[in-house]
């Protein structure tokens, strides 16, 4: 199937246009043995792993928005955790020390989330709570490529409020409104739920690694 338009799924879409960060240098050891996308990826200049799995749009064509009653800094924080640590990534490659205000994800790194994604991530001290990552293998049957970012925006008004942001760029074999729907309520989404409630009960901070809460301006997107 063929680029779509940017699609939402029952109100969700947005307008909202985020930041892609740029892709970072691959780390110099992925061709390490064993690598589960050696036999698909060839190096290309400057370090860089080319193609990316599928073929990427140059436009968002997937977007959507959720409110979360958590300060972003918190939401990010529980979105990024590794899955030690009860979260979704698991962490191949650690990544630059230093490129990011959050330790737990660095730039250049390598995670695998779910199993089902095997992702190159890209961070930036400038936009603190930015995650743009470039899908590289995938075993995900309803698109054959990814590149996305997810950014957990503080609300101008309110600390303790943010909203979590995704921009998708999807070589998709199923419809952009359906992909939209899944990724939004099922498969990233949720993570709000869980930043609500370590946020109320304060157990968010077991495993904090992060700038002061409401540090970060809403302009860091």
């Amino acid at each position: 199937m063929g680029n779509c338009c940017c699609c939402g799924f029952w109100g969700l879409d947005t307008d909202v246009e985020l930041t892609y960060l740029p892709e970072p240098v691959a780390p110099a050891d992925w061709q390490g043995e064993g690598a589960p996308w050696l036999k698909e990826k060839k190096q290309g200049p400057k370090g860089s792993w080319e193609p990316f799995a599928g073929n990427i749009p140059e436009k968002t064509n997937v977007s959507w928005s959720r409110p979360c009653n958590a300060p972003a800094e918190v939401a990010y924080s529980c979105f990024i955790r590794d899955h030690a640590d009860g979260g979704k990534f698991m962490t191949i490659k650690k990544g630059v020390e230093g490129t990011s205000l959050f330790p737990g994800m660095l730039d250049g790194a390598v995670v695998a989330f779910e199993n089902l994604n095997y992702e190159l991530v890209s961070a930036s001290k400038d936009h603190p709570m930015n995650f743009t990552y470039r899908v590289f293998k995938t075993e995900v049957p309803a698109f054959n490529g990814l590149t996305a970012v997810i950014s957990f925006i503080p609300e101008p008004n309110d600390a303790e409020k943010c909203s979590m942001v995704f921009n998708g760029k999807f070589d998709n074999n199923a419809p952009c409104a359906v992909l939209s729907f899944v990724t939004c309520n099922i498969v990233l989404g949720p993570i709000v739920k869980v930043a609500e409630k370590e946020w109320k009960d304060k157990s968010y901070a077991k495993h904090y690694e992060g700038p002061p809460i409401d540090s970060a301006k809403a302009t860091m997107k």
